[in-house]
């Protein structure tokens, strides 16, 4: 009886750990804990801190090894101006092999390829091979080293290094890594609409100017200007706004903020275009009390009314900033002149007959 209640007892905590892993998204082999399925790794040393999407596949399900495929989706493709011809990094493909129970050692491959005329030419092999330990069911650790060969260092021409050759240099590395677990969806930021399928699609530019003497707290002002639509063989021409953003000196923030205009064409409706500025201010003329300079920004067209109402396209403009100030007190701005220049394709405008 002792012996019964015994294994009935063994039975039910097999039962909830098998529970417990499965809830935590977790593949068991039969050599310990499970290492299938995609990780995102950081690789980290003195020069940099960088990004991978890591994928490992069961070469066999009764075995301990892995394949591997590692996407750099942030690297030095020239390896920090050592091979300053290299312009790509491919994608690295391996082995993982377990060790024990929550270790294991990988080996992944890859080149650094360069633009040829015919073909992209192959300038360096890279040589990843680390040492990984398990913390968690999602979550792991190590370390690792990198090691950069020439391609005559390749004499046979099968994409390894030859035996006994020496890397150009090789570079260490801490390596963490954290499973992809399912994760629910988030709320949209964006309130798209959704244009009919049969909807017409129109090219579309968009042009306009406007003056702002003296120029106002950038913080809380909103600037009003004239703009016109071009849209298939029709011209409309509107009222806008320039809302407050989150735009600031900073490019990162620049990069991660909306600048909102909303276009008023009375009767006909009003749109608003969400947009982010592509890249940094381009300066291209600045003495004195004068400076012009030019950016390109990205938007999305979006809470429409009237004809608008189910309207969505994407938008690509270029704004050139003239500002003007006092050169004896300094760069505070007196006067600004802006025109923008817009050209994209929209989908579900219901126009007028």
């Amino acid at each position: 009886m002792k012996s019964k209640l015994n294994a009935m007892v063994s039975l039910a905590c097999v039962a909830v750990v098998i529970l417990l892993l499965g809830q935590s998204g977790y593949a068991s082999d039969n050599n310990g804990w499970g290492l299938d399925g995609a990780w995102i790794m950081k690789m980290s040393n003195g020069l940099a801190s960088l990004n991978h999407n890591l994928t490992l596949s069961f070469q066999d399900s009764n075995g301990p090894s892995y394949t591997a495929v590692m996407e750099h989706t942030e690297c030095s493709a020239t390896v920090f101006g050592m091979f300053p011809k290299a312009t790509n990094q491919s994608d690295s493909i391996g082995v993982a092999v377990k060790t024990g129970l929550s270790t294991l050692d990988y080996t992944v491959v890859g080149q650094g390829v360069k633009k040829g005329e015919l073909a992209d030419e192959v300038v360096y092999i890279s040589v990843l091979s680390g040492e990984t330990r398990l913390l968690g069911l999602d979550t792991m650790e190590g370390e690792a080293t990198v090691a950069y060969y020439l391609t005559n260092q390749d004499v046979n021409h099968d994409g390894f290094p030859d035996v006994n050759e020496v890397p150009v240099i090789c570079m260490p590395y801490t390596c963490t890594a954290q499973r992809v677990l399912l994760m629910p969806p988030t709320e949209s930021t964006l309130d798209l609409p959704m244009p009919p399928a049969d909807a017409p699609v129109y090219e579309v530019t968009i042009e306009g100017d406007w003056i702002t003497d003296p120029f106002p707290d950038p913080e809380v002002h909103r600037k009003p200007f004239d703009a016109t639509l071009r849209i298939g063989d029709k011209e409309y021409s509107c009222t806008g706004t320039d809302s407050q953003y989150n735009w600031t000196d900073s490019t990162e923030t620049t990069k991660g903020g909306f600048r909102v205009l909303t276009f008023d064409f009375g009767e006909l409706g009003v749109f608003e275009l969400w947009e982010r500025m592509d890249g940094e201010y381009k300066i291209i003329d600045m003495e004195g009390g004068h400076r012009y300079h030019e950016y390109k920004a990205t938007g999305w067209i979006i809470r429409g009314t009237g004809a608008f109402i189910n309207t969505a396209g994407i938008i690509q403009t270029t704004y050139g900033n003239d500002y003007t100030w006092d050169p004896v007190v300094g760069p505070s701005v007196l006067r600004e002149e802006i025109h923008f220049s817009s050209n994209g394709t929209v989908k579900g405008v219901i126009l007028p007959e």
